[in-house]
């Protein structure tokens, strides 16, 4: 199940996007996820609480290969709104316990983010996300899904740098273009002085047929540090049609 949550005034509980994941930065992509790779892309179970640009909330903080988080994990974001678009800051903060087990995270752990969306020209728009901090699963999906820690025995998890930047052009009331670009960087991910780069650009073109469907087609090119001995490097063109309820 993806999403699944209850909102009365300012609350929400159940299961959806994280509130660290700055959803108005994503790219308009053929893909949801678009440069994935620098951004903080995450659903899970949530309680959140809302008033005016500010949202609280305390979040599942288990995942499927770490078992030493009993406290859920905390997220304060707060937006500003204007004329000109929006910007957003956001702080996660994990609390881990390493249970004796040398190699295992442990203490509070934290990670932050800078986002937002900007009008341009006409309808044209910026959108920009930079992340960082010890984020672990949270950055970059699959990047560092296991939260691993560095190798001097603090317990904190690896650094994580991830950023996307995106523009989008309208030709015309019906055709739209973005280029966008992807960035995350875990350090020492594959042993001291041995950081784990992954990069993700695209551009693509869209044609909003009517109000509810739309078609399109993209190229870009993705590439990823895998392992110390493993990389992947692919172009790809994909092609979409989109209908939306």
């Amino acid at each position: 199940m993806r999403h699944a949550f209850i909102s009365y005034k300012n609350w929400k509980l159940g299961q959806t996007w994280s509130t660290f994941m700055p959803l108005v930065s994503i790219a308009d992509a053929l893909d949801f996820g678009c440069a994935h790779v620098g951004q903080v892309f995450i659903r899970q179970t949530q309680i959140r609480y809302t008033n005016g640009g500010l949202e609280l909330a305390l979040e599942n903080p288990a995942n499927a290969t770490d078992a030493n988080q009993s406290i859920p994990d905390a997220v304060a974001r707060y937006t500003y709104k204007g004329d000109f678009g929006q910007v957003a800051v956001a702080v996660l903060a994990r609390t881990f316990d390493n249970n004796g087990v040398a190699g295992n995270a442990d203490g509070t752990q934290l990670a932050y983010s800078v986002s937002g969306k900007v009008y341009t020209f006409g309808k044209d728009d910026f959108r920009f996300a930079y992340n960082a901090g010890a984020g672990g699963r949270y950055i970059s999906p699959g990047h560092n899904p296991s939260d691993k820690v560095n190798t001097d025995g603090s317990g904190d998890l690896l650094t994580t740098q991830a950023y996307t930047l995106a523009y989008r052009h309208f030709w015309s009331e019906d055709w739209r273009s973005s280029i966008y670009y992807g960035h995350a960087e875990v350090e020492d991910f594959n042993g001291v002085n041995a950081d784990s780069d992954r990069n993700h650009y695209a551009i693509n073109l869209i044609k909003q047929l009517n109000k509810q469907l739309s078609v399109g087609v993209e190229v870009g090119n993705y590439d990823a540090d895998i392992s110390a001995t493993n990389s992947a490097n692919s172009n790809y063109i994909q092609l979409s049609a989109k209908y939306v309820l």
